[in-house]
């Protein structure tokens, strides 16, 4: 078998397996969603930290960890006041840490701003516990995940049939605008579906493929942000934990950015229209 057969093979076979456990653990219930973010959230902020050089600060490498860890409980805990006051205590943390064990080697700003940074982004996976948590949002989250995988699968294919236009040929290469379009209203369909499949009663059809659409652009920014980042790093993949895949990082990019978009969503649908969304444990 050729290498690139090998590789397809095993994207394939990371798929099938990895899926149906996503799928199990967001549809199990609040301990399901909980042990999900946990793990995302741990080995996201170990790649982090990789891609960064934090690993070479242990301070602020267990800073990095540790930060992600703590609001992926503040997500359980599920008090906003309690998140702010966390990324205050990790930026105030990660200051102490940076001019502790690097003011000699004059670099301070770098790894201050990939440790906050890093924490706050990983640390978006906690979403996931209080979007579970509401009516419907085992539904809600679920169709998320189709309006990404929809998106990344036809904006591939559509761009590899009709990509002529590079969209970020400096971040990159391969992604066209021909994709991003494709991807923009594969992204609108996966909502759709997401609505046809669970029917929620919080939400009607229009907001879904609304979502949608603002998914389709977001999680494509997710997607060219973190190859932003390794691409000044100089890496290709953020791990080789996924075979076929490379890392969480890579698998999950758009995810972390669609995440705080649909939490930002659903605060201001309750604040415009009143519509309160109740917990559902």
């Amino acid at each position: 078998m050729s290498l690139d057969g090998r590789n397809l093979a095993l994207r394939v076979l990371v798929a099938i397996i990895g899926i149906p456990l996503i799928l199990f653990l967001l549809l199990a219930g609040t301990w399901g969603v909980v042990a999900l973010a946990t793990v995302l959230s741990c080995l996201g902020a170990i790649e982090w930290a990789d891609m960064t050089g934090l690993r070479k600060t242990p301070v602020l490498y267990a800073l990095a960890v540790i930060g992600t860890i703590a609001l992926v409980v503040v997500g359980y805990i599920q008090r906003a006041n309690l998140w702010s006051a966390t990324v205050a205590a990790i930026t105030v943390l990660a200051f102490i840490g940076t001019l502790v064990s690097r003011w000699k080697e004059h670099g301070v700003v770098r790894p201050l701003g990939a440790t906050i940074a890093g924490v706050v982004y990983v640390g978006f996976f906690a979403l996931m516990i209080p979007i579970r948590r509401l009516q419907d949002g085992d539904a809600l989250l679920v169709s998320l995940l189709f309006m990404i995988w929809a998106c990344d699968t036809v904006a591939y294919f559509g761009g590899s049939l009709l990509g002529r236009h590079p969209l970020a040929p400096s971040i990159s290469p391969k992604k066209s605008f021909e994709g991003a379009i494709f991807g923009f209203f594969g992204s609108i369909a996966g909502g759709i579906v997401g609505w046809l499949v669970f029917q929620p009663k919080t939400f009607i059809i229009a907001e879904f493929a609304f979502l949608g659409a603002a998914i389709g652009i977001v999680g494509q920014v997710g997607d060219l942000a973190e190859s932003a980042v390794k691409r000044e790093t100089g890496i290709k993949d953020s791990s080789r934990l996924l075979p076929g895949h490379g890392g969480i990082l890579d698998r999950f990019d758009s995810l972390l950015f669609a995440l705080p978009a649909v939490w930002f969503w659903l605060q201001t649908r309750a604040m415009l229209w009143g519509l309160v969304i109740t917990p559902s444990f």
